[in-house]
């Protein structure tokens, strides 16, 4: 599944979430719930990258998930969005 960059970046700090998550097919995308797919790649993405397994699981956990910021770096670390 390809996501279009742009759109996936632009939606990614908004507050809806009705093109991601608890919807039908009928969003832009044309796919149900692809918020978890998005989550999925890119934790699958930072694993990659690290060299440590068991740290990389402990920072994606301890994650301050209420931090904007902190998600957008984790997320940018990740090098997911680049390859869109």
């Amino acid at each position: 599944m390809r996501l279009k960059s742009a759109r996936a970046s632009s939606e990614m700090d908004g507050e809806d979430l009705d093109n991601w998550l608890y919807n039908s097919a009928r969003n832009p995308f044309g796919v149900g719930d692809v918020g978890y797919y998005a989550g999925y790649r890119i934790a699958q993405e930072y694993m990659r990258q690290q060299a440590d397994e068991k740290a990389g699981i402990a920072r994606m956990i301890e994650l301050d998930y209420a931090d904007a910021g902190a998600v957008r770096a984790f997320i940018e670390a990740s090098g997911w969005l680049r390859q869109r």
